[in-house]
């Protein structure tokens, strides 16, 4: 089963499956290895049809809800961009810097909505 929204992984009781994790790849335009060394996972290497654990999944269904809420706010291009652009609002830092910890995708996330509402840091 393939995921078409973040709604669609929420669904999933105990973890979602590993080909989520291709298609979060796709989406952000990077490979597998790089995105699984943004998020700091360790993703077992057998079958794609196997689930992550728990908290894997929860940390690609919150990295998902990012980049589902980027491409509103900014467009896809102009998302993919800013995330690779330093941010004062993030202490100097690329937003892709912080996605290796839950707490900063959500952290990120915040500021994108900060932006959605012009509320700038």
């Amino acid at each position: 089963m393939l995921y078409n929204s973040v709604i669609d992984m929420l669904g999933a009781q105990v973890g979602i499956q590993k080909k989520a994790l291709y298609h979060l790849a796709e989406q952000m335009s990077f490979s597998l290895k790089d995105v699984t060394t943004f998020l700091s996972l360790t993703i077992p290497v057998s079958a794609d049809e196997e689930l992550l654990d728990y908290s894997t999944s929860e940390r690609v269904i919150k990295t998902a809800e990012l980049y589902q809420k980027g491409f509103e706010v900014f467009g896809e291009q102009k998302f993919k961009l800013w995330m690779n652009t330093p941010s004062k609002a993030l202490g100097g830092k690329k937003p892709i810097q912080l996605l290796n910890t839950t707490k900063g995708v959500e952290y990120v996330l915040d500021e994108v909505i900060r932006i959605e509402h012009g509320i700038f840091a």
